[in-house]
């Protein structure tokens, strides 16, 4: 019986592994690509973004619909024989205003650069739990000024924001962002702020001293 090692380097040796799902390796000339499952890639990158503009523009035409891109939530790629992209993808209703959905899609890019829509589904407003996303995102930085601004005039303290450590956001009907925030005499404090659609910002609850 072959071991799943003696299977990989036959497939290797042969070079006849050819999917697009996920496949162990391949061979392109002398050159040997292993592949594996998912793995988080920036969702700000301008290719991931414009796969995921692909991705609607493509649901659009099959199914007859006017999303609205607006951005990406969420972004996962896998090489296989060229990439899969999974992404998390915020569109707005072309035909009604204001209303935003969530929706995840899968797109094929093979090698030559071309692609295919594998499905598009819709995933509701609320995602579920909190989300990783990068302290240093400027709106981010925003968020915890804010967190900051606003702790400040309700608790008549005088505290300066240093920076951002660590955020966490949260798609509901708006967006709920988990900061974790470093101020300038060295305190770090935890704050949750609401941003609802139309920008308004709300810092829910006290900021919560961590150290």
């Amino acid at each position: 019986m072959d071991t799943g090692r003696e299977q990989a380097k036959r497939v290797v040796r042969n070079g006849k592994k050819d999917t697009t799902t996920s496949p162990l390796c391949w061979t392109a000339g002398a050159n040997t690509i292993r592949v594996g499952g998912f793995k988080p890639v920036d969702p700000k990158d301008p290719h991931v973004v414009e796969i995921a503009r692909f991705a609607v523009d493509e649901h659009n035409k099959q199914a007859h619909t006017n999303l609205v891109f607006l951005e990406v939530f969420g972004a996962e790629s896998q090489i296989v024989r060229g990439r899969n992209f999974k992404l998390t993808i915020v569109v707005a209703n072309g035909t009604r205003r204001g209303f935003r959905t969530t929706h995840e899609a899968l797109v094929y890019e093979g090698l030559k650069g071309q692609r295919t829509l594998k499905y598009f589904k819709g995933v509701g407003n609320k995602l579920g739990g909190f989300k990783l996303v990068d302290p240093r995102d400027p709106h981010i930085v925003e968020i915890g000024r804010y967190a900051v601004d606003q702790y400040n005039k309700q608790a008549h303290k005088s505290l300066v924001f240093k920076s951002v450590i660590q955020a966490q956001v949260q798609i509901v009907n708006g967006r709920n962002y988990k900061v974790t925030i470093r101020v300038a005499d060295g305190g770090t404090y935890e704050a949750l702020v609401y941003e609802a659609l139309n920008g308004q910002k709300t810092l829910n609850g006290p900021l919560k001293v961590i150290h």
